[in-house]
């Protein structure tokens, strides 16, 4: 059985502040966020609001064999 990790809310949002503040620092101007859509929409959509950046939603699977993209 996978071990559950529990993630507040509090520690989401001080993470992706930190992401944030990092990128805004690095100078690197970036056109848009690529956010896998198992497990990285959310981050991917808070960071795109913070940093005005379009969202790109990537969708992936090989559970059937097929390899997809969205």
């Amino acid at each position: 059985m996978a071990k559950i990790i529990k993630y507040k809310r509090s520690q989401f949002d001080k993470d992706i502040d930190t992401l944030v503040r990092k990128i805004k620092r690095s100078k690197v101007k970036f056109s848009y966020i690529v956010a896998l859509s198992r497990g990285g929409l959310i981050p991917g959509v808070v960071l795109s609001h913070k940093l005005d950046l379009k969202l790109v939603p990537i969708s992936w699977s090989t559970r059937d064999h097929e390899e997809k993209e969205s």
